[in-house]
Parts: C-alpha cells; sequence; structure tokens
C-alpha cells in the first residue's frame, strides 16, 4: 500500500544545517498510563487489587500515578492478576513503565511509540547522501511492536534514518503522496557524529555515512583507517564498497576514495528491509500515513 497523503515536497537540505533538523520531545498530554487506563476501563477495585496482591494500597496509586516505575516483575504480577481474576490478557510488557528523559519527574509508558527522523536518502544512482529539507512536515519511522530502538525511550539514543534509494526500481523520494514505503530500505545510524564532528570509533570496518572534509559530499560505504607515515600526519581513510557481489558500485567513479580525509563518519547500525512485515510505519507529523 502506498503512504497516505502529506502536505507539500520535499527539498535537499545544506549539510550545515542538518545538526538543526533534530526531532521534537515530548507532548503537552496529560498523565496516564497503560496500568491506569486498564484499571479505569474495566472498573478494576484498587482497595481489592492491593489486598489480594498482598501490598500496599499507596503502592498501586503510586504505579498509576506515575510516582514509582513499573518494573519487570511488578508488571508480570498484575498481569497475572488481571487474567487469573478478570480474565484479561494484558501482556506485562506494556504495563512497564520508566523515565524517558533524565529531567522528567514522572514515569512513563516504556513501550510508548518513538520517532526516528528521516534525515534525506542515499541515492545509489548519483552515489551519495542527500538531506531532505522539511519545510513544516517531517517523516519518521514508527513502531507499536516489540522494537527496541522505535520507542519513546529510545529517542535519547539519538538515531536517525535515510532512505535507501536504489534507482533501477525505485524512484528518489519526493512527496508522500507517491511514495510507497514498503518498496525501500531504511538505514538507521546515529546522529551524534554529525552534530559533534567527529569520526566514531565504529564506522571503522563498518558500512557508514561519511563526509568528506572540506566539501558538500556525503558518501557511503566500508571505513577503513588508513597507516600513517608519521604521528603529524593527517589521519586518512579508504571508503570501500560494502558489499562483494553489488550490481552497482556505492562509490562514484569520479571521486578517489583510496585515501580521503574526513570532517565526520556514523555507523549504519541497522537495515530495515519489508518494514511493514517488521511492524514499522512510515508517519508525518504525528498522524500515521
Amino acid at each position: 500500500m502506498p503512504a497516505r497523503k502529506a502536505r507539500g515536497s520535499v527539498s535537499h537540505l545544506p549539510i550545515r544545517d542538518v545538526k538543526e533538523h533534530l526531532p521534537k520531545n515530548e507532548d503537552d498530554v496529560p498523565y496516564t498510563n497503560n496500568l491506569n487506563q486498564f484499571m479505569n476501563m474495566h472498573n478494576i477495585d484498587q482497595k481489592k487489587m492491593a489486598e489480594a496482591l498482598v501490598c500496599d494500597y499507596s503502592t498501586i496509586s503510586k504505579h498509576r500515578n506515575g510516582k514509582s516505575p513499573i518494573g519487570w516483575d511488578v508488571a508480570q504480577m498484575y498481569s497475572k492478576y488481571f487474567i487469573y481474576e478478570y480474565d484479561l490478557m494484558i501482556d506485562a510488557f506494556t504495563l512497564l513503565t520508566g523515565k524517558n528523559y533524565p529531567e522528567d519527574t514522572l514515569h512513563y509508558n516504556t513501550l510508548e511509540p518513538g520517532q526516528i527522523t528521516i534525515l534525506g536518502q542515499f541515492l545509489n544512482q548519483q552515489k551519495c547522501v542527500k538531506f531532505f529539507q522539511h519545510d513544516k512536515n517531517r517523516i519518521y519511522l514508527t513502531s507499536t511492536m516489540y522494537n527496541h530502538y522505535i520507542f519513546k525511550n529510545a529517542e535519547d539514543w539519538g538515531l536517525n534514518a535515510l532512505i535507501y534509494v536504489e534507482g533501477n526500481h525505485t524512484e528518489p523520494f519526493k512527496n508522500i503522496e507517491t511514495f510507497y514505503y514498503d518498496d525501500y530500505q531504511y538505514w538507521v545510524f546515529l546522529k551524534s557524529p554529525i552534530v559533534h564532528n567527529h569520526v566514531h570509533a565504529k564506522a571503522l570496518r563498518n558500512l557508514s555515512i561519511c563526509k568528506i572534509k572540506g566539501e558538500d559530499i556525503i558518501l557511503a560505504g566500508a571505513l577503513y583507517e588508513k597507516p600513517k607515515r608519521n604521528s603529524q600526519a593527517p589521519t586518512v581513510y579508504e571508503l570501500a564498497d560494502p558489499y562483494f557481489g553489488l550490481e552497482t558500485s556505492f562509490l562514484p567513479t569520479a571521486i578517489n576514495t583510496d585515501a580521503i580525509e574526513l570532517d565526520w563518519a556514523t555507523p549504519v547500525l541497522s537495515i530495515i528491509t519489508n518494514p511493514s512485515a517488521s511492524g514499522i510505519n512510515l508517519e508525518e507529523n504525528g498522524a500515521e500515513k
């Protein structure tokens, strides 16, 4: 199925502005969590629940109001109670709560869906990465399944994504209206090396996204550090095609990537294929697309 309609189109963002293109944090909404919602929905008496579980009434109140976190053991205890006493099949995972951010005063649903902003796309035909320029609309990857890196409390890990555009059978992203998101792969990567301008240690010997020093050129490939001739010599890298048997190279023939200096390099941590089969959706500005 194609992604549903969005407004406007996307142009490319100058590399120098990518640091400002970061996702927003929490929405200003009244607090609740899954435990509280389940108990209200099914009219579960808190006093009877405390007596049956041999725990303080105030402990359940703190869990319902987010004053205390719900860990795995407690979540299992509540889940078993709902099953045995009310025949409600409530997964213990959905009851877990914790702080999404260090400054939070309340504990939120741990499995609350998060967002990974898609910053741009790797254009295989052009052999380069292009970042997006969004006017108002941003596109995200999100999931309600147990996908550890697309949940709210994982947003501080600093993950972003690129669309991989193969080029022969898929077209570059232009707008949501014509985008069939299941036809594409998505590369998940760390944004901190881009923000702080450094080569991440895990970028070496891995598929990585790399910016050539002093140039508005971003490439993708397997990154290797070249030996230094002396301690004063600059650090030089080699960028190679990451896989054997590629039909077309990831790298442009016009650029010698055997010995290059870099402003930054960030590793590709995961490649998402067939996203809908993995429970991963494409959204824009919080509304499902």
